[in-house]
């Protein structure tokens, strides 16, 4: 299997205040245990290695306890974590400027627009403790360097990396939760355009994990370690190379760009040879080759990483937490 980098782990983040006074991530940043403590741990050797689901192990006396999850799924669920925004940049910025993201980068106007957005949507300290630690540096460097420097290089790059992180969010959330933004278009234009955004975010994230999947380790020491290890190799990606490539998907996209009608959100909808993307209450799949590349399958390649399971119930102490009265 493939090695990325150090780890990244970090899924249901509730994190404590992880920023001092100047902007700096804190020390300390409280994650509780991953969903795998939803799931019923199973013998390793009963592992279908083409399940999207997280599957954990016991461990024995020479072993800790593992769970092991498929690197697209573990972006799925993290990617709202390192994506400190409530809404999804990608789209807001082609309604707002009518133009795709990655082809107006280049425009100084441009990066002024998004500084100035950045400054004043800077995340909270929570929503900032909960961001990779690479992630949490390289916004202290926009916020303190880059912006009052007018450092439009440095902007660029990292508004790429930024937008990108948004984009994989995007590539895995349902259709139907996709909030309104106030414009001129139809309920139809509008909805045609998430269509067209939908499915390049789901190619772009798997030509992004296609890219990391050379660079993924393949056991993390837990799931923190698993999500600092993920994000640092996205941050690592040429953000040249993420333009072009973003480019040329979308413009792919829209040569396929098939007449627009509701069963994209039920049934799914063809974009010729690039396959069939359906989004709906239950999730977003791609189809090609007739079955899903998308979640399941790295373009068919499924790279699975594994990472310690921290908390296992039986090693925590059974006292009883004392009641807090308030009042009488």
């Amino acid at each position: 299997m493939n090695q990325i980098k150090k780890s990244c782990g970090k899924s249901i983040i509730i994190a404590s205040l992880a920023v001092t006074l100047s902007g700096c991530p804190s020390m300390v940043t409280m994650l509780p245990s991953m969903v795998p403590s939803l799931v019923p741990s199973v013998n390793l050797t009963n592992i279908n290695v083409n399940t999207n689901k997280i599957s954990c192990y016991p461990g024995s006396m020479f072993s800790s306890d593992y769970c092991s999850i498929p690197l697209s799924n573990f972006i799925g669920i993290t990617s709202r974590y390192a994506d400190p925004y409530d809404e999804n940049l990608l789209l807001r910025f082609q309604f707002n400027n009518n133009q795709f993201f990655f082809d107006a980068i280049n425009h100084t106007n441009i990066l002024d627009k998004l500084s100035a957005n950045f400054i004043v949507n800077y995340p909270t300290a929570s929503k900032f403790a909960a961001l990779p630690d690479k992630v949490q540096r390289l916004y202290i460097k926009i916020k303190e360097d880059y912006i009052p420097n007018h450092r439009y290089l440095e902007l660029r790059d990292s508004f790429i990396i930024i937008y990108t992180i948004s984009t994989l969010h995007f590539a895995t959330t349902n259709c139907e939760s996709i909030p309104q933004f106030s414009s001129t278009e139809s309920s139809t234009q509008y909805q045609q355009q998430i269509m067209v955004s939908k499915a390049f975010a789901m190619q772009f994230t798997n030509a992004i994990l296609h890219n990391i999947n050379d660079e993924v380790e393949t056991k993390y020491s837990d799931e923190t370690a698993l999500y600092n290890g993920v994000y640092s190799t996205i941050l690592k990606l040429n953000p040249n190379q993420i333009q072009n490539m973003a480019q040329n998907i979308y413009a792919r996209t829209i040569a396929f760009i098939p007449e627009f009608n509701q069963s994209f959100y039920h049934d799914g909808i063809s974009f010729g040879d690039l396959g069939t993307f359906s989004c709906n209450k239950q999730g977003n799949t791609w189809y090609r080759y007739g079955y899903p590349f998308f979640g399941e399958n790295i373009s068919g390649i499924d790279m699975r990483v594994q990472f310690k399971q921290v908390d296992v119930l039986d090693k925590f102490n059974d006292d009883s937490i004392p009641l807090i009265t308030d009042g009488k």
